[in-house]
């Protein structure tokens, strides 16, 4: 265990010090390819036994000005629980404004609505930052607010991590 959080210490400073710009990657008319993962238990009063769930968010956005992007993200959601397994698909429209950079390190705000299928519809409103690890490839941490209408109401606060691709000339 005390080599794991080593490597990992070891590994985050090494990427977190190198320097790379992020100027060209929010210009516009460049493009970013991404997405985030999730997994987490539930468990619940008066339900037996616990809910498991693995959600992957793909998505594309292009710049449509300066530091500006609009696109749209896929959300698959898997649930497995103790009769069963259940899986899921969603679209919605997703923007992010990038407001501040400085030579690795790109902080935005963003916003989406992903609808699906059985009635599920969510608006989602996030803070991240993306860590350029190479000139175009970053690692993407996310802080997201959810708020959920499905087969019940909810809100959700979580923390996601992921891998985002720019694309430009």
């Amino acid at each position: 265990m005390k080599r794991l959080i080593m490597f990992v210490v070891v590994t985050l400073g090494v990427l977190y010090s190198s320097p790379l710009s992020a100027q060209s990657c929010i210009q516009k008319g460049a493009y970013s390819i991404g997405g985030g993962f999730q997994y987490y238990a539930e468990s619940r009063e008066n339900v037996d036994g616990n809910t498991y769930y693995f959600n992957a968010s793909p998505g594309l956005e292009h710049f449509i000005v300066n530091k500006f992007a609009v696109g749209f993200m896929a959300n698959y959601l898997s649930i497995s629980y103790k009769n069963g397994r259940t899986t899921q698909w969603y679209l919605g429209p997703v923007m992010r404004y990038y407001f501040f950079e400085n030579d690795n390190v790109m902080t935005f705000a963003g916003a989406g609505y992903l609808k699906g299928s059985n009635k599920y519809r969510a608006a989602f409103f996030m803070l991240g930052a993306d860590k350029l690890i190479t000139k175009n490839i970053a690692l993407e941490s996310v802080v997201k607010y959810t708020d959920l209408n499905n087969w019940v109401k909810a809100q959700r606060l979580s923390v996601e991590i992921g891998v985002k691709v720019f694309l430009f000339n």
